[in-house]
């Protein structure tokens, strides 16, 4: 491992930087709609300490910073203040989330008519009580699609079922066209633009510290770091795990997604549920970072590494592949994806239950450290002895 360069904070840059985080937690915490354990979490290192520059993390869907605990104490623990803020509208009560609902006079008729069909409303019931959110399997789904479509036509207008339809189908699909935001403002109330100004205001904590700063997003934020990384034009490294990107499209054309926009269903994660209006808004946000204007200058001035897996249950591989090699790609882009023997899905983030977290919290260490990945290293599950051991312990999550 080359020399490192490294930075100190003078005591007032330390302090401007933990006065901003503390303020933004207290922000969260004294909300009446505050989320128990879900504020930001950080490690500065003391003032006149020498570090390598800061990381930040973004956590996936319904979930919480403490789920990126293992993989800040590792990097603070190589040398690196850290910082893990709530995505947008993550410190709070699920009703507070990022959100995307067709619009009253659009979708209040079609959801009626939707759930007063028992076969429908059963369909949607055990979605809202599976154990997990679960990809929908193909053949049932079509079904589905098709009888909403058959109950839909009988029963609204043809002027209003053609517009729910179309609404349906702008709403689904895995990659942006141009005119996309139009059409979400024609059909739909939503403010998914928050995972794009959210990152962007958070990153403004730590901008005291010295040093580069890298960002590490896994999921959902991955979908926030890349639209951090696309305008702030700061950032050293960026680090994608399973990107919430290359989404699994049905071959109906009309995406679960785009029916969250109907509020037909709710999603049960391992610590929260949410209602489908969210879920649609991340399908939304998701799409929107495969703009020209957001991949151009990561693929232009940012170096990128990107672990995604053969089984990841939500996004399709081939898609999270061309997506990083393609649209964010350069010369020194590093991509590995996790094949089917490991086991791994779509948690591939560092924790005790991923057989392979020590090499891949290696290889990142790696990879902000000097822009190098050695792929070959992800796959040994005892990692490289040359680089910073990783506790077993740290591994753990308390959620």
């Amino acid at each position: 491992m080359k020399h490192l360069p490294a930075f100190s904070a003078t005591p007032s840059q330390h302090a401007r930087a933990v006065h901003l985080v503390q303020s933004y937690i207290s922000s969260t915490t004294q909300s009446t709609d505050a989320r128990p354990r879900a504020h930001a979490l950080y490690a500065f290192h003391p003032p006149r300490t020498a570090v390598h520059g800061t990381v930040v993390l973004f956590h996936g869907l319904a979930s919480t910073p403490e789920i990126m605990r293992p993989t800040m104490t590792y990097f603070h623990n190589a040398g690196f203040n850290v910082y893990t803020p709530p995505g947008a509208g993550h410190a709070f009560a699920a009703h507070r989330l990022p959100y995307t609902l067709l619009k009253p006079e659009i979708g209040d008729k079609a959801r009626e008519v939707i759930l007063s069909d028992h076969v429908l409303a059963d369909y949607f019931q055990r979605i809202t009580t599976a154990a997990a959110m679960e990809p929908p399997h193909a053949e049932e789904y079509a079904q589905i699609i098709a009888r909403i479509k058959a109950r839909l036509r009988d029963q609204l207008s043809s002027a209003d079922f053609e517009t729910v339809i179309c609404a349906l189908y702008a709403l689904s699909g895995n990659t942006y066209r141009p005119g996309l935001e139009s059409e979400i403002a024609r059909y739909c109330e939503s403010d998914y633009s928050r995972y794009e100004s959210h990152p962007f205001e958070r990153v403004a904590d730590v901008a005291p510290l010295p040093g580069p700063i890298s960002v590490v997003g896994y999921s959902l934020g991955a979908v926030q770091a890349i639209n951090l990384v696309a305008r702030a034009k700061f950032i050293h490294k960026l680090v994608l795990l399973a990107p919430f990107v290359g989404l699994r499209s049905q071959p109906t054309g009309i995406d679960l997604a785009a029916l969250g926009a109907l509020e037909l269903f709710t999603l049960p994660f391992p610590i929260s549920t949410i209602s489908a209006r969210h879920f649609a808004a991340t399908s939304v946000a998701a799409r929107m970072v495969h703009r020209a204007e957001i991949v151009a200058p990561i693929r232009r001035n940012v170096t990128t590494f990107c672990a995604t897996a053969e089984l990841d249950e939500y996004c399709d591989p081939k898609g999270v592949t061309e997506y990083c090699q393609r649209e964010l790609g350069n010369e020194q882009t590093k991509l590995f994806v996790y094949p089917k023997h490991t086991g791994l899905g779509h948690g591939i983030h560092p924790h005790s239950e991923n057989k392979l977290a020590v090499p891949l919290l290696q290889e990142m260490l790696r990879f902000i450290q000097n822009g190098e990945v050695q792929l070959n290293k992800l796959l040994c599950v005892t990692g490289d002895e040359e680089l910073p051991a990783v506790d077993s312990k740290s591994l753990q999550i308390i959620l």
